[in-house]
Formats: C-alpha cells, structure tokens, sequence
C-alpha cells in the first residue's frame, strides 16, 4: 500500500514537470518566432543586477561568452522543476486543509500569475511579454489539470482501466520525449549564441588594419539577439524637443552621408584582449537630427533605447560633436544584424557599450540617465583607457639566438591617438622606441613594430607601453575590467634558444 502511495507521488511530480515543459515550449515559440522577450529575461536581467560585481566579472571570466546563454539555461531548468515542485505544494496544502485538488491548485496558480504580472510590470516589460507570462502560467494550469483529471478518472472495470492507463502512459511519454527533444534542441541553440564572441585573448597575429565584419567583435547582453525588419523599422527622435519627428531606413539614408573609419573596443576588454576592432563605417552625423527637432533647454543627456529594451546615454555635449554617427553601413556592407542593424550609434573615444545597436528611440532628457550596464556598477563615462599590445610574438613562443625578430602589435587611445610606443625586452628595465605604422585615420588603432636580435639564451620578459597623443603615457598600474576599462602594460615571455644546427 505505501508503495502504491510512492508511485502516486512520482506520477504527479511527473505531471508538473511536463505541464512546466509545455510552458517552456511557449515561451520559446514566442521567443524565436515573433522575438518576444521572455520573462525568465527578464527576471534574470533583473536578478544579474543584484550580483557583487566582482562575481559577475569572475563569472563572467569562467563563462566567456557562453555565461549568460549558461545562466538562462539553469533558469529554465530551475523552472521546470518548480514545475513539479509547485505541484506537490499544491498536494501537501490540498491534504493540510482539507480542500480538493482541483481547488487548491487552481488558487495558487491564480496567485502565481499575479506575482508574475507585477513582477514583470514592475521592470518595465512590454505588454507582450506580460501576455506571454500570463499565457505560461495557463499552459502550465491547464496541462496539469488535465493529467490530474486523467489520473482521477472513474474506473470502468479492471481491463479497460489498464488499457487506458496504458495509453495515457504511453501518450505522455511519447510528449515527454518529443518535447524533451524540442527543449534539447532549444538549449542547443542557446549554447551555440555566445554573447561573446572573442576569446579576450589575442591569437598571436597580427589583425588586419580593417577588420572583416564576420571577425569583428561581438558582445551582447541578449540570450537572442532581435532581428530587425529594416523595411518596417523606424526611427523614433523625441523627449525634450520642439519638433519631434521619425524616420524610415530609407530616408535616413537620403540625409547627407558621412564616411568614417573607427575602431572599438569593449569595456570588458582585458589587458592584452582581442575584443578591439576596426572598421570603416557610413552614416549621418546625430547632431544633424538633433538640430532638426530643436533640443529645448535645460537637456542633460540624450537616451538610446534599442530594439532589445537595452538603454544608453550620452552627454548633449557629447552628442554635438560631428564624430558620432547613426550609422547604417560597415566596410562598405549594409550593417549586419549582430552589428546592430538597421541603424547604430558609433561614439569615438567611448567604450563600445555606449556605441549601441540596433536603436530604434532617440529621447532628449533632462537627466543624467544611467543606462542598463550603469546600473550595474560599470563607468557612466567610460573614456576608452590607452592601451598596447604586443601580437607577434605569440606569447611562450621560441626564439632563434642571433637571429632578428619582430615584436609588433596594436595601440589605442580612441580620439587622443598614439605618439610613441615603447618596447622593453628585459621586463621594464630598459626601454627601445618602437617604429609606427602610417596611421589609418585619427579615430583607429595604431599598429606599430620593433626589430630584436636576442644575443643570449634564455627567458626574457617583453612588454609594451604607448603615449596618447596629448604626451601622456599609459597607466602601468594594473585595473580589472569593472568598473572603468582595465589598464597596465601587457607583457608576455619568450624563450631564446640556442642555434637549431
């Protein structure tokens, strides 16, 4: 008897966590197809910001690129099985108060769908996705109330009540391992969309002065990133202005164009990282628009809102200046989706995080507003830091005795650009000038080189330097990431060996 009391239990976990499932299914249906944003993002969004920054940056540096794709996937497992969880609550409420099943599930459920809505209200969601988080929670109900209404069937006679418990179980599993097979299928998705698509570590080579779109950067807040339709898309410029106005792809591009070759870098870029690239961009100046709706006085920033609910500002200051630009191609392409397309802000001298994608809104605010990652603790400012890095040699690399070498690699120091770069072989004892390529433009990355010829073996030590074009050099003190860039030379080692003869 309390065996058969133990199987109950089992099957009625088992309901809970397939009517979570089936929830699951939904939220991804609408995810994927119709880019509705999920309230298990929004939740988690909400809860990363409740993290000490010093973990989310060591989670972030176990992670990479796959610790928010990592994070959303425990999220949907932490909910499937509340599903089941959920379900012997309901059970063991049912029993305390003497209410029936039926009853006591519906309440909480009713309950849960309040919570949820005020939770997802609360952080700004979109109706459409407090739509599908009440649309959840009743495929969950439903698909519950449906087993247990299954279960609690009267019973005919022994065979026929064999042959259709038979059925049930087999139809459930037969669900069972189809949804299963969707929500693998999913996960897989998810794990293949690193929000990071650099290593944080340079490769050894020296990059290319223009960096192919399919190689530039990528970092990403998003588990999935929207994809904009551009035919429908519009830009919407208001707030704080006398003339507010909105724009279609096409007739931004009837406005007078502007060409520019710019590099960014991400804040999150770790001294001698690779999450830095260069690229010529087309577009129209921001002040441009700004002039035309007429910014009324007392307007402290200027406010982003993008496609995927991120948020960012800048300085009006800031905004003014003819170097930042809307733009809407790169390398001579129209902008890729994962870059942000339809249309991008380009800032130089900025951290990329306030360069943002895939902008729909421009407000004029009388605030100084703090975007998605400002509330999270990083730099409001966030003036790209000077840095150098040496790409060739490879770091550990082996070295002939007698034999020349070149040590080369990149420097930035956004719109200040490089003066001098310094090359030490005996790790910063002594210092050589290195020699600078021929700039590619006032907003790019310098590449610069240095000829050595080791006399004697062993391990030496080589570390860069650089001085910004305002004759100051780079910080030697070495900073993480959070909250304002990392700074400090990078160095690597080298090995010299005697003659290969």
């Amino acid at each position: 008897m309390e065996a058969h009391k133990e199987t109950g239990q089992e099957y009625k976990l088992g309901y809970g966590l397939l009517a979570a499932v089936f929830a699951i299914l939904l939220i991804a249906f609408f995810r994927i197809l119709f880019q509705v944003r999920s309230p298990i993002e929004v939740l988690l969004d909400r809860l990363l910001t409740l993290i000490p920054m010093r973990w989310f940056e060591s989670l972030l540096g176990f992670f990479g690129g796959y610790a928010k794709p990592f994070a959303y996937l425990v999220a949907v497992l932490v909910a499937i099985v509340g599903g089941g969880l959920f379900l012997l609550i309901a059970r063991f409420l049912s029993s305390t108060f003497g209410t029936t099943l039926r009853k006591t599930f519906s309440i909480l459920c009713l309950a849960l769908a309040i919570l949820l809505a005020i939770l997802v209200l609360s952080l700004g969601s979109s109706p459409s996705t407090l739509a599908l988080t009440l649309g959840a929670v009743f495929v969950y109900y439903a698909g519950v109330q449906y087993f247990v209404s299954s279960s609690q069937a009267p019973k005919k006679d022994v065979a026929d009540s064999s042959r259709r418990r038979f059925l049930r179980q087999l139809g459930a599993t037969v669900i069972g391992v189809a949804a299963a097979g969707i929500v693998v299928s999913i996960i897989q998705r998810l794990l293949s969309q690193a929000t990071i698509t650099s290593t944080g570590k340079a490769s050894g080579n020296m990059p290319e002065p223009f960096t192919p779109n399919d190689e530039f950067y990528v970092v990403s807040k998003n588990i999935l990133d929207p994809n904009v339709d551009s035919t429908s898309w519009k830009l919407r410029i208001g707030g704080l202005v006398q003339k507010p106005f909105e724009l279609t792809l096409d007739e931004i591009k009837q406005l007078p164009p502007v060409e520019q070759d710019q590099t960014l870098e991400c804040i999150s870029n770790p001294v001698g990282g690779d999450l830095i690239s260069n690229a010529k961009w087309k577009g129209i100046r921001l002040r441009d628009l700004l002039e035309q709706v007429q910014v009324r006085e007392g307007v402290i920033d200027i406010k982003f809102t993008c496609a995927d609910g991120y948020t960012e500002s800048i300085p009006l200051e800031k905004a003014m200046e003819p170097t930042v630009l809307l733009a809407y191609e790169m390398n001579g392409e129209q902008l890729p989706s994962k870059h942000g397309s339809p249309l991008r802000l380009l800032v130089p001298n900025i951290f990329g995080m306030k360069n943002v994608k895939w902008v729909e809104r421009i407000e004029a605010v009388n605030e100084d507003y703090k975007g998605y990652w400002q509330q999270q603790g990083w730099s409001d400012i966030a003036t790209i830091q000077t840095m150098s890095q040496i790409r060739v040699p490879a770091s550990n690399s082996e070295i002939q005795i007698g034999e020349e070498t070149e040590i080369a690699g990149i420097a930035f120091a956004g719109s200040r650009g490089i003066n001098k770069v310094e090359v030490s072989t005996d790790a910063g004892k002594t210092w050589q000038t290195a020699q600078l390529d021929p700039e590619i433009g006032p907003l790019c990355w310098r590449f610069w080189r240095y000829r050595w010829t080791p006399e004697s073996e062993g391990y030496y030590t080589l570390v860069v330097r650089a001085q910004d074009g305002e004759g100051n050099w780079q910080t030697e003190e070495r900073q993480p990431t959070l909250p304002s860039g990392a700074t400090g030379y990078h160095s690597i080692q080298v090995r010299v060996t005697g003659s290969s003869q």
